[in-house]
């Protein structure tokens, strides 16, 4: 699980590769704590158990460790234009 390219030309942020379907967020920490390439900045991207948002998983450097962040990517909505953008918020 190599997913930490940001400065490589060959990274592209629509490929699914960095798209994990029905794992929870004990699974994602694992994966990004137990694989020897993830580093700062390696993330993932899954499915939320809130119906409609994703999760973002996000090793960090938190108080001089690197540890895992969620993220909750909620869409947000205008009645009229219908979704609009995303929300993100620290969970």
């Amino acid at each position: 699980m190599t997913h930490s390219q940001s400065a490589s030309s060959s990274f592209d942020p629509y490929a699914w590769k960095n798209f994990y379907f029905e794992i929870d967020r004990e699974e994602a920490t694992r994966l990004l704590c137990e694989d020897p390439d993830s580093t700062l900045g390696t993330f993932l991207i899954r499915d939320s158990t809130s119906p409609g948002s994703y999760a973002l998983s996000v090793r960090e450097e938190l108080s001089g460790d690197l540890q895992v962040r969620h993220y909750l990517i909620e869409p947000t909505y205008d009645e009229d234009a219908g979704r609009t953008g995303v929300k993100v918020i620290i969970f």
